[in-house]
């Protein structure tokens, strides 16, 4: 599998914050002599869903600055991590670092922050409240636990919004969205739940070593039933996965799906227990179960990043099984995006 390339992906998400008063919000510890800091929080996106983020940073002997400012001469400095906040006389700034917006200016504007991962988490944790309005972009993570993909979303750059959310807006529009490299396999459309199931492989690196997770991502067209247009596109992406050659890569957004499924059940009469006395009280005649929906929904795709055939089933033979409960998959984008919400 040695020529297999990484896929990457990353996520958008505008929502407000809950989780900052649990026990497992912040939390920190050493590991072979270093310090590090992790945060853990959900993002509400609208009145039934919530997406859990999270970030975590070590301290290091040394802090990796790059000068980009001349694209053909990128020059690299390794400061030592005392020295990190140093004002400098170049255009260097830390690498892959943080961007962290949430401390107001004079004019009431968010003061954008470049940190390391690990005084960024200190940051956040100083300054994030529950109930804030926040922007957030980052990488996503695939794990395998019990055989099953995960998915973990990782924050690189957070915002508070310019104005305070509120769902129930006229014409508010939601913000959940993801990007991703993925390796097609194959498709199933499912007449019952009026849904695509693509099936694809993602490729990271673990320890050193090329690794492939199989992920199941979908389209959705039930969600869009009775809008004309949308469900022409759709069945055009559709028709478009099908005619696909296996092991094509693509790129392909859409929606993160995270949300409880309520179904009200009603109690039939004679099934209530009186045999201990009393009376049922108002309300109990029925009761909500609910199940937690987590996927993937695929709307659209970038035909310009498509190789068609790209691999063969025999690429994606392991010489031995690359899963385990706690390989990871790290799929943070190569650059950096400083592009402000607001």
């Amino acid at each position: 599998m040695s020529n297999l390339q990484p896929t990457y992906g990353n996520f958008v998400l505008k929502g407000i914050v809950g989780g900052t008063q649990s026990d497992k919000f912040y939390s920190e510890g050493t590991s072979n002599g270093n310090a590090w800091r992790r945060l853990n929080f959900s993002i509400k996106t609208n009145d039934n869903a919530s997406v859990y983020v999270e970030m975590m940073g070590s301290k290091n002997e040394k802090v990796k600055f790059v000068d980009a400012s001349d694209r053909k001469n990128k020059k690299e400095y390794f400061v030592p991590w005392a020295d990190r906040f140093k004002e400098r006389t170049d255009k260097a700034e830390i690498f892959m670092a943080s961007k962290v917006g949430l401390i107001k200016d004079e004019a009431g504007k968010n003061k954008v922050l470049s940190l390391t991962q690990f005084d960024a988490v200190e940051c956040i944790k100083k300054h994030l409240k529950e109930g804030d309005s926040i922007y957030v972009r980052g990488s996503m993570q695939f794990s395998v636990y019990e055989g099953k993909g995960q998915v973990k979303y990782i924050i690189q750059q957070i915002y508070h919004t310019s104005e305070a959310l509120d769902f129930s807006a006229e014409g508010y529009v939601p913000e959940a969205s993801f990007n991703q490299d993925i390796v097609y396999l194959e498709s199933e459309y499912d007449s019952e739940t009026n849904k695509t199931a693509i099936n694809t492989n993602i490729i990271y690196k673990s320890k050193g070593e090329i690794c492939v997770m199989p992920y199941m991502f979908f389209i959705n067209h039930e969600k869009y039933r009775g809008d004309e247009d949308k469900e022409k596109l759709l069945q055009t992406l559709k028709d478009s996965f099908e005619n696909l050659s296996y092991g094509s890569t693509i790129k392909v957004n859409g929606n993160i799906n995270i949300y409880v499924e309520k179904v009200e059940s009603e109690v039939e009469e004679d099934s209530i227990p009186v045999s201990f006395g009393g009376f049922q009280a108002k309300g109990q005649e029925s009761y909500v179960r609910g199940t937690t929906i987590r996927e993937l929904e695929i709307t659209g795709g970038d035909g310009s990043t498509l190789i068609d055939a790209r691999y063969s089933e025999e690429d994606f033979v392991p010489k031995e099984s690359p899963f385990s409960s706690d390989s990871v998959i790290d799929i943070s984008d190569d650059e950096e995006n400083d592009s402000l919400p607001f």
